[in-house]
């Protein structure tokens, strides 16, 4: 790895980690999601300005690995907040056919652009020069961005293809989640219809009263794990969940795990003393 993607990696994960913390600190839910991803974006896109590639294998690495992951949660939030705003008020199945007129709009996408996702799906780069360096893109009658007002400095157009369809690919999720909500909803659900406009858990009463620290170590490893949605989650998630169940105020878990990985000794004390504990419990358990 070049020193150049070291550094992109470094800038990258930062701003993903202040994406991640400005979400939970506001409750973020579609409108402002927008807005504080298009900020980080602004931000990524002046970096760039003054720090230009070293290299083309620079430029492809940021082009196809960085720039799509904030731009396809961007395109996400925006076609949740339009869904949301063209959701109809009436009848189940106006809301299920409201759904799935969404839903195909996505599969049609995917066969419009099905050679191209597979050619990012089977991990192939014979053709990443074409795609994700800016003076081969634009020449390409394919070109697609986000608007027509087209910053060549920033873009290659196949960067934003890439995002749409990471984005449609949780989109997929998502609405298939919302349609059996509505088709099977349960009958006393901890969420609401929607989590990206309200989060109305259930509150149990429960509080935290171990360490901001031990807590943070419970919740990468759950994550580690992939013990919730087969893996398809994400720190946020966890943390935003263990947060309204243990009614506490995580201030940055990001921040936390740092602080654990630097530790000394007893990097894992949380989750040792759980383990050394339930062990002790059993064995009381055999001997009586």
């Amino acid at each position: 790895m070049s020193n150049m993607e070291i550094l992109m990696d470094e800038y990258w994960e930062s701003m993903i980690s202040k994406i991640d913390h400005e979400k939970h600190e506001n409750q973020i839910y579609a409108p402002k999601a927008i807005k504080v991803i298009e900020k980080t974006i602004d931000q990524i896109k002046e970096y760039i300005k003054i720090n230009d590639f070293k290299n083309s294998q620079d430029e492809i690495n940021f082009f196809k690995n960085l720039k799509p992951r904030f731009c396809s949660l961007l395109i996400y939030y925006k076609k949740i907040h339009q869904i949301e705003l063209e959701k109809p008020i009436g009848s189940m199945e106006e809301k299920k056919n409201h759904l799935l007129f969404y839903l195909n709009s996505l599969t049609r996408y995917f066969k419009q652009n099905i050679s191209f996702y597979q050619y990012i799906k089977s991990g192939k780069t014979h053709l990443d020069e074409l795609y994700f360096i800016r003076e081969n893109a634009k020449k390409n009658i394919l070109f697609e961005t986000f608007s027509n007002d087209i910053d060549y400095r920033f873009c290659t157009g196949f960067d934003f293809r890439l995002s749409v369809l990471s984005a449609y690919e949780k989109l997929e999720n998502y609405l298939n989640k919302e349609l059996d909500i509505l088709l099977n909803p349960p009958l006393n659900s901890l969420k609401s219809e929607n989590t990206h406009y309200e989060i109305n858990y259930e509150k149990y009463n429960l509080h935290w009263t171990e360490s901001q620290s031990a807590l943070t170590e419970l919740i990468y490893a759950l994550h580690e794990s992939k013990v919730f949605n087969e893996g398809d989650t994400t720190i946020l998630d966890i943390t935003k969940c263990l947060e309204e169940a243990f009614n506490i105020k995580i201030s940055n878990v990001h921040r936390s795990f740092t602080e654990i990985k630097h530790r000394k000794s007893d990097r894992l004390k949380f989750l040792d003393n759980l383990k050394k504990n339930l062990h002790s419990s059993i064995e009381r358990g055999l001997q009586k």
